[in-house]
């Protein structure tokens, strides 16, 4: 009786409604189905139930559905195999993280239209995206900062420069200019061909001042002009004043092998070839005092230390 007394209902909606016919059971469709709210679908009917006889049917209608549930349920509990088998209502335990498909249907409902097509735009635009220019799995690639894309090639095309730091020599012009070279590519850039030969010069112009600042720091003068007579023997005497520069201090100064520098200096290449060796004696005051002692004036005894200092004389004076 329920289902024929429904069936009459459609079919005077149907009539009744004509042109809207259609989209009135496409709203009851989705109300029933749970994919529209109450509010929308109070909104749309009103639209196409305005009169009072629509109403009427439109309220039969429902109330034929809920009576057609409700036999269909009392059919089912009255069967004997659940009538034998009662059935044990429990309550599955769902972890945090596992939410199940009726309270995540509901929280959806819930929304509003506006925002559930938002969500909508933003899952069909992130799908029809081509992928993020960033690597995703950066610890499975080992690497641990998201590169940038080289112009239109991925990240890591082009091959890998190794830094002076590493090399611990001065880089080549070639690899100036492959590194120049990646970082342009990197912030989608073009440069100039005189631009690595430039950095080439500028950077063996900048080692170049900072190996003489190292040398001047150190070497003392030697002219005789500078002798003072009047105290000869703390002319030529290291001083304990004048600023030494360590091994290690030089190394960390230059940090590259002196003899890549591009006007090697010998006392560089002997300062790095000596190593941790202590320093020679300086016997040139022992042999003033030596020289005085012979009996020669102060002034010559000093003249006759410096002239000593050089090999060939030193030589002579041994061959003699």
């Amino acid at each position: 009786m329920a289902v024929s007394s429904a069936n009459s209902v459609k079919a005077q909606l149907a009539q009744l409604l004509g042109s809207n016919g259609l989209p009135y059971w496409r709203a009851l469709s989705d109300f029933l189905a749970g994919k529209t709210s109450r509010t929308e679908f109070e909104k749309d009917m009103r639209q196409w139930i305005n009169t009072p006889e629509l109403v009427q049917l439109h309220n039969s209608l429902l109330t034929a559905m809920l009576v057609t549930s409700q036999i269909d349920n009392s059919k089912d509990s009255t069967s004997p195999a659940s009538s034998s088998q009662p059935s044990r209502k429990k309550r599955r335990r769902v972890l945090p993280h596992q939410d199940p498909a009726p309270r995540l249907r509901r929280w959806i409902v819930g929304l509003k239209k506006a925002e559930r097509d938002r969500i909508r735009t933003i899952s069909s635009s992130a799908s029809s995206s081509s992928g993020s220019p960033y690597i995703q799995d950066e610890i499975k690639l080992e690497r641990p900062i998201a590169l940038r894309r080289e112009y239109q090639n991925p990240a890591g095309a082009m091959p890998h420069v190794p830094l002076s730091s590493q090399t611990r020599a001065l880089p080549s012009t070639q690899n100036i200019g492959a590194r120049i070279s990646l970082i342009a590519a990197q912030h989608n850039m073009k440069i100039n061909r005189a631009v690595p030969a430039l950095a080439s010069a500028a950077i063996e112009a900048f080692i170049k001042q900072l190996s003489m600042d190292a040398l001047a720091l150190t070497v003392s003068p030697l002219a005789v002009s500078n002798a003072s007579s009047s105290n000869p023997l703390s002319t030529h005497l290291p001083s304990s004043a004048t600023p030494t520069l360590s091994l290690s201090s030089f190394a960390a100064l230059l940090t590259v092998v002196p003899s890549s520098l591009p006007h090697p200096s010998a006392a560089a290449d002997k300062l790095f070839l000596r190593g941790t060796l202590p320093d020679e004696p300086d016997d040139t005051r022992q042999r003033v005092q030596q020289a005085v002692e012979a009996g020669l004036e102060p002034d010559l005894a000093q003249y006759l230390a410096l002239l000593e200092m050089r090999s060939g004389v030193r030589e002579y004076l041994e061959g003699a």
